[in-house]
């Protein structure tokens, strides 16, 4: 576990919660001595030479290190924990954290400590552990005018000294949090109503709902195991993600969060969770048990531009539009199907009504969707696309058609003119005009006035212009 501060300002104002900082990697332990009382930002500290500051790995409560002090000296020198910046509050702090050695009458004695602004203020007097070998936890609960000023920077320490021939002492699961009254060690209640669901051939999504009772200025700890991590974390214990509880446990969220997504999993990997919230001084709920198995990516069709909008034209003429289907993981090896149902389906058609598939794979492939209505009115149809397993339906095709009238004035023939990027027409009112580049893309789409039409088309090359149910080329 990591014995730390929070760096910068936390996202609770009555709480400093050190996450992702300390000696899990985000502070560092800077063994120099800085012959002066203040602490520095993102550093463990010390403030003379007579003291030896370290992390270490095998003496350790919670997560992965701890803090190993050795000193030599019969005078208390600080050890400073990272400066931090938090909002202004003038409610008194709690300085909490654990310590360890390997004996109560010979090594090292301390004192706590706090820097709160400019003003400093410690404990009295010197002690020891009560048993040697033994994680002991430390409460400092500061009363002085000093230690509530309002203040928006703020770190704890130790004064540290020898007794005898000196040695070393261990700290750990150091945290500091407001409080009028003293040490809280209420726990949160627990998280409720958990879920999981495979979110991919190796990720999990879980969500869960906070406690009624909210996490009193602390967050969430999510635990993963092959098998079920029932072993529950240290009382006030701080962890990493990555952190190993147990040799079937590890840590793998912290956050404020009520969602998490577990990645790097195996497929078909049966996995366990057990969600915990915890508040201000680490004090954990209890747990919320879950477990899954990571199924296989889902087989999936996915048809692009699906917001086909609504095709216009002349009743008997015909109006269409692109769509592009593909999919993923299919197990039927008819590939993937494709029709159109509805009251109106007898007015749309497809240029293709199957597509075959490939090791469970459809690479994109364009279907027209045709609009040819013998009616005038409103019409919808929907488009569904189908494989064993999977079922994709598009929103509703949709299409508008106008009877043609005889105006007196209609043409039998499409008359046009090309010029300086201008294309001249004749056509009667209400005609569908579109204009399709050399792809059979449509780029235009309108409706004609009676008698002569401009359009100005910025492209180059081969077009097609279709007016009603009279088509040409152009080259512009």
């Amino acid at each position: 576990m990591f014995f730390t501060i929070a760096i910068g300002v936390s996202s609770q104002n009555t709480s400093y919660l050190g996450l992702d900082g300390g000696l899990e990697g985000v502070s560092v332990v800077e063994n120099v001595a800085t012959g002066d009382v203040l602490p520095r930002v993102n550093k463990w500290v010390k403030a003379n030479a007579a003291l030896t500051i370290s992390k270490d790995t095998a003496v350790v409560r919670s997560g992965n290190n701890s803090l190993k002090v050795t000193t030599l000296s019969s005078t208390g020198y600080r050890v400073w924990s990272p400066l931090m910046t938090i909002p202004e509050s003038t409610t008194k702090w709690v300085i909490q954290y654990f310590r360890r050695a390997a004996s109560s009458t010979d090594g090292i004695q301390t004192i706590s400590n706090v820097y709160r602004g400019t003003g400093e203020v410690k404990a009295s007097p010197y002690n020891t552990v009560s048993a040697a070998n033994v994680w002991e936890k430390v409460v400092y609960f500061p009363t002085t005018t000093t230690a509530s000023t309002a203040a928006s920077a703020v770190a704890a320490g130790l004064y540290c000294k020898r007794i005898v021939a000196g040695g070393d002492m261990y700290f750990d699961d150091f945290c500091v949090y407001e409080s009028a009254s003293g040490e809280d060690v209420t726990a949160p209640d627990a998280p409720t109503d958990a879920s999981v669901h495979t979110f991919s051939s190796t990720a999990l999504a879980l969500t869960w709902k906070a406690p009624l009772t909210g996490t009193d200025g602390g967050k969430y700890l999510v635990v993963r195991g092959v098998v079920d991590p029932t072993v529950a974390p240290n009382v006030n214990g701080i962890y990493a993600v990555n952190s190993k509880m147990s040799a079937d446990a590890v840590v793998v969220y912290q956050g404020s969060e009520t969602n998490f997504v577990d990645t790097a999993l195996t497929e078909g990997g049966q996995y366990y969770y057990r969600i915990y919230a915890y508040d201000k001084a680490y004090n954990y709920s209890a747990s919320l048990p879950i477990n899954a198995v990571v199924g296989a990516t889902l087989p999936t069709i996915a048809i692009t531009q699906v917001d086909v909008p609504t095709m216009s034209t002349n009743v008997g003429c015909l109006e269409s539009e692109m769509i592009y289907v593909s999919a993923i993981n299919l197990t039927d090896a008819n590939g993937v199907t494709l029709s159109v149902t509805g009251e109106n389906a007898n007015f749309f058609s497809l240029s293709k009504s199957f597509i075959e598939q490939t090791g469970g794979v459809v690479s994109t492939t364009p279907v027209r969707v045709t609009y040819r209505p013998t009616e005038d009115g409103s019409h919808s149809a929907i488009l569904t696309a189908t494989s064993n397993g999977v079922t994709y339906s598009v929103r509703n095709l949709n299409g508008t058609a106008k009877m043609l009238h005889d105006h007196g004035n209609h043409n039998s023939q499409l008359i046009f003119f090309v010029r300086n990027g201008y294309v001249l027409f004749l056509a009667n009112e209400r005609d569908a005009i579109c204009v399709y580049n050399a792809m059979g893309q449509k780029i235009l789409s309108k409706m004609a006035v009676q008698g002569l039409n401009v359009i100005s088309l910025n492209i180059h090359g081969v077009i097609v212009l279709k007016v009603g149910d009279k088509v040409a080329k152009a080259i512009l």
